[in-house]
């Protein structure tokens, strides 16, 4: 069986379907998503529905799951992330049905689990926080705290794919699928091929116009939204 991993979706429908359409190609069985399903962008519920009745999804809760939650509880949260995020969490309040919501904000903030023998276990920041940053030029030292004793290590937030071994132990991020930071128009996602525990890494490119349309329509003040859909590495 092969096993997909994916993160950090941001409710970019057109990304997360160009990388599903790939995994189908691949004959994947099993996903893993490492959380971060909303936020920034503005097709929420098509990417829940996507995946919550899917039971070949294991999927945890990211920091904009907590984000939404404090949105859904506070007014004065939800001015203060929709001036630095943009309005994508009040489209997920206009969009997402009770079960849709309850089902995202009961997602849990780590997963393990054994596929064909082999050892996942899933975290959004790293296995200390939801919310701690594990970039793929941390010191050799973070990175080593960050494995623990799974095949898989699965971590996500950052949007930089990288692995690293340890003693035939692999710590990974696939990258973003909704918003990578390094290429744009990319989505971007990681296979396992449990076989042979083979790791690949994918970037799928597809027509971000609609997203970088509807970014500048939503939120013209951050142009970070469509800037990033073009971005090369610097």
């Amino acid at each position: 069986m092969k096993v997909a991993i994916l993160s950090d979706i941001h409710a970019n429908i057109y990304a997360l379907e160009a990388a599903l359409t790939d995994c189908e190609e691949e004959a994947v069985g099993h996903f893993i998503v490492a959380g971060d399903l909303v936020g920034y962008y503005y097709w929420p519920q098509p990417v829940v529905r996507r995946l919550m009745h899917d039971t070949r999804v294991t999927c945890i809760r990211g920091n904009h799951e907590d984000i939404l939650a404090e949105t859904l509880d506070s007014q004065n949260a939800a001015d203060r992330y929709r001036r630095k995020y943009g309005s994508g969490y009040d489209v997920c309040r206009e969009s997402l049905c009770d079960d849709e919501l309850q089902w995202l904000l009961n997602l849990p903030t780590k997963a393990e689990l054994i596929l064909e023998g082999t050892h996942f276990s899933v975290h959004h920041g790293s296995p200390a926080a939801t919310d701690e940053y594990i970039y793929p030029d941390a010191t050799a030292e973070v990175l080593t705290r960050c494995h623990d004793s799974s095949d898989f290590t699965v971590l996500g937030h950052t949007h930089y794919p990288f692995m690293h071994d340890l003693d035939g132990r692999i710590l990974l991020n696939p990258g973003s699928v909704g918003q990578p930071r390094d290429f744009g128009g990319q989505a971007c996602y990681a296979v396992v091929d449990l076989a042979n525990r083979a790791l690949r890494f994918k970037r799928i490119p597809y027509d971000v116009s609609p997203v970088v349309a509807a970014a500048q329509a939503r939120d013209p003040a951050l142009g970070y939204l469509h800037k990033i859909m073009t971005r090369r590495a610097l």
